[in-house]
């Protein structure tokens, strides 16, 4: 009998053993087999950087306001910076631009002192100039995009 009880040790001691080895090798293999970080993984996680805004700066304006007063002769001053979608249409505002500053001068001539000393009036302005270059500068080109217009410089007289 005593030979019974150190087989049945020796046995519950082998699958005690066994088990604890069979949980560590899976334990092990789970652990070393977890998929890596690869470096496309670590790009698409890290947080994307704001795009860098494109401006153009424009020369300042010098414009004779509309007035119903003959005898009135009032100024606008303005000095303009458009923030741009993309380098592309920089260049583009580049190459046609005798023909943005044609139309920025028909628009700023056409508004009058009193349109333009509020608040709401200085951003109808730059909402109506986002919408006069937003036109092609010839039928083939597609629409300009303007995202913001800033005023450097704005003076009234």
């Amino acid at each position: 009998m005593a030979e019974k009880k150190s087989k049945k040790k020796l046995i519950i001691i082998l699958l005690l053993v066994l088990i604890i080895l069979g949980a560590g090798g899976g334990g092990a293999f789970f652990f070393l087999n977890k998929p890596t970080h690869t470096e496309g993984d670590a790009q698409a996680a890290a947080p994307k950087a704001p795009a860098i805004p494109v401006f153009f700066e424009l020369e300042p304006f010098t414009v004779n306001l509309m007035s119903e007063d003959p005898e009135a002769d009032h100024v606008l001053y303005v000095g303009i910076t458009l923030e741009l979608e993309n380098e592309s249409f920089r260049k583009n505002l580049h190459t046609y631009l005798p023909e943005v500053q044609t139309r920025l001068i028909f628009l700023l001539s056409s508004k009058s002192i009193e349109e333009l000393r509020s608040l709401e009036g200085k951003l109808k302005l730059s909402d109506e100039i986002k919408a006069v270059l937003k036109q092609p500068f010839i039928p083939e080109l597609p629409e300009n995009s303007v995202k913001n217009v800033s005023f450097t410089t704005f003076i009234l007289r």
